[in-house]
């Protein structure tokens, strides 16, 4: 492990544009869709996750985070860099991820100020609204395909196929469609 706990936005600005971090965001989703510094993933179980110091309750504890920490992407080559809204916010709670993920093995720190300090340097931040932009022409609802199959000269695209399922002693039949490209009106 090494003696470094504290880093302050700058110096992690520059652990992200080396790729040598990992950045997580212990606040509450709500707090974390709104703004992020980017690239960070919401890990909110740091905060709340209570473990028991039974060998279950510590079984419990390593596979949960073995499970989180390796779906976001950390690995023995990059910092843990944990970050609420400020360090006077959630009663410590990145420091709780930062001895967590230390205790779990891995090289961990601390955003000094937490991203009221981030954004007090003017650094980017992110949300995470996701915007839908649904294709219509990609689709065909129930009422459509059933007004295309009543159309005269559709209908003229089933075959049959006769299918056999290995171990049953009766074949299935499968009807297949094939229609012909069509404008959807509205």
């Amino acid at each position: 492990m090494k003696d470094k706990i504290l880093y302050t936005p700058k110096e992690v600005n520059e652990l992200v544009y080396k790729g040598a971090v990992v950045l997580l965001d212990i606040r509450d989703f709500e707090d974390y869709r709104a703004e992020h510094i980017p690239g960070a993933v919401n890990v909110p179980e740091i905060f709340y996750y209570l473990s028991e110091t039974t060998p279950a309750g510590l079984d419990a504890l390593h596979d949960t985070f073995h499970e989180i920490l390796a779906n976001v992407g950390l690995s023995n080559d990059k910092i843990a860099i944990v970050y609420e809204e400020g360090l006077d916010s959630r009663y410590g709670g990145s420091c709780r991820g930062y001895w967590l993920i230390t205790y779990l093995g891995h090289n961990a720190g601390v955003l000094d100020g937490g991203l009221k300090a981030w954004l007090d340097e003017e650094l980017p931040v992110e949300s995470s609204e996701f915007p839908l932009n649904p294709q219509n022409n990609l689709m065909v609802t129930k009422d459509e395909m059933l007004k295309a199959i009543q159309t005269p000269g559709i209908a003229d695209g089933w075959r049959r196929h006769s299918v056999g399922i290995r171990g049953g002693s009766n074949p299935v039949q499968v009807r297949s469609l094939s229609l012909p490209p069509y404008e959807v009106t509205k």
